[in-house]
């Protein structure tokens, strides 16, 4: 049993840096995506630009088509052309963290009010100006929800990838310990990936409230 608990804690120490890098990654990366689209879709729709109307027109489609396959169901697919490492990981994670994040985003964009769209053009900002200024600020309690529900969606998937095409990570030491009899050593590692998961939804609510703190200021929740 000791023996289990030290290969343990080393496992942990080597591997817990590639779980939270790989999420992080992913979600970070879904993030600029999602709020680059839908940002700049609805600023440009508004701003009476056609060009951008029918392109959001074509992708809305899309993006609905996409969502409901399961993050697993693209394993196969990146295996082939991605490989089974690090990257495999991290593209299969901003995929499934996208669209909560899309979705949560747009929700957000959509909740602001024209006049200040009108506003912001009449005060002559750019697009880039209006995105950082405008967008960004008033839709910032939608994004960080989405990114929320794709934090937790993030780990499960680096695990997930750890168990079925990988050699090295938590994953795949609590798939060992259990193919191998070793009960300790797997509740151990189901132990440990909880604790990571519960850090890392405390860090991302400090941030939050960091970001935040207006919102949740004007909603009366501090």
């Amino acid at each position: 049993m000791a023996n289990g608990s030290e290969n343990l804690g080393g496992l942990v120490r080597e591997h817990r840096g590639w779980d939270v890098g790989d999420a992080s990654a992913g979600d970070l990366l879904a993030a600029d995506a999602g709020l680059w689209a839908r940002g700049r879709a609805r600023h440009r729709a508004w701003s009476g630009d056609g060009l951008f109307r029918a392109l959001y027109n074509l992708f809305e489609p899309l993006v609905e088509v996409l969502r409901p396959i399961p993050g697993p169901a693209y394993l196969p697919l990146l295996v082939l052309f991605v490989g089974i490492g690090h990257e495999m990981k991290v593209v299969l994670i901003f995929l499934a963290s996208l669209f909560p994040i899309v979705l949560n985003t747009y929700s957000g964009v959509r909740s602001i009010d024209r006049v200040q769209f009108d506003t912001a053009r009449t005060l002559g900002l750019t697009t880039l100006q209006t995105f950082r200024e405008l967008v960004i600020p008033a839709a910032s309690p939608q994004i960080l929800t989405g990114m929320r529900i794709s934090l937790a969606i993030s780990l499960i998937l680096a695990i997930l990838g750890e168990m079925i095409v990988s050699n090295d990570g938590l994953g795949y030491f609590v798939l060992l310990s259990q193919r191998t009899f070793k009960v300790p050593e797997m509740y151990a590692g189901i132990f440990t990936l909880a604790i990571f998961g519960y850090a890392l939804n405390r860090v991302f609510l400090v941030i939050e409230a960091t970001l935040v703190r207006w919102h949740h200021e004007s909603s009366g929740r501090i």
